[in-house]
This record gives structure tokens, C-alpha cells and sequence, in this order.
């Protein structure tokens, strides 16, 4: 808030120019930006690591019941073929 009040530019546009690389906050020390799930004060990215551990989480928990869900679709159809058999 203190880079906004002091150069007046929007918050929304030093969040992009850090996120672009355009402004870096190396060079402004208690500069930070916001995850964008969360809102918690990050250095670069876009979520914080809390955050973006949870999403692997959720990922990883999304492809095993696809995997889940694909098994029991192929063992129904080998249960179908040997019935009409």
C-alpha cells in the first residue's frame, strides 16, 4: 500500500508489474504480493505455498479416482464380454 500511496499507481498494476518481472521486489524488501487463492503475502507466483500444495494435493487425489473410475469402467466390460459368452 505504501508504493500506491506514494507513486499513486493503481495496486492491481504493481501486482502485474511484479508478477510480469517488470518490478522486483528484490529491490523493495517488504514488498510483496498476494496469493491469488488466498490473499496471504507472497514474494513471486501466484500462490503462496500453502496453497499451491493443497492444489497438488487435489490434483493428485483427481487423477487416482480418474485412474479409479477407468478400472472399474474396463473390469465391467471384460464382466460383460464373458456374460455373453
Amino acid at each position: 500500500m505504501q508504493v500506491v500511496m506514494e507513486t499513486g499507481v493503481e495496486e492491481r498494476l504493481i501486482i502485474k508489474f511484479v508478477r510480469t518481472g517488470k518490478l522486483r521486489i528484490s529491490q523493495f524488501p517488504n514488498l510483496g504480493i498476494p496469493c491469488e487463492k488466498c490473499g496471504a503475502n507472497i514474494k513471486s507466483g501466484r500462490l503462496c505455498g500453502k496453497c499451491g500444495n493443497s492444489l497438488v494435493t487435489d490434483l493428485q487425489a483427481f487423477e487416482n479416482e480418474e485412474k479409479r473410475l477407468t478400472e472399474i469402467q474396463g473390469n465391467d466390460k471384460k464382466n460383460t464380454y464373458y456374460m455373453k459368452d
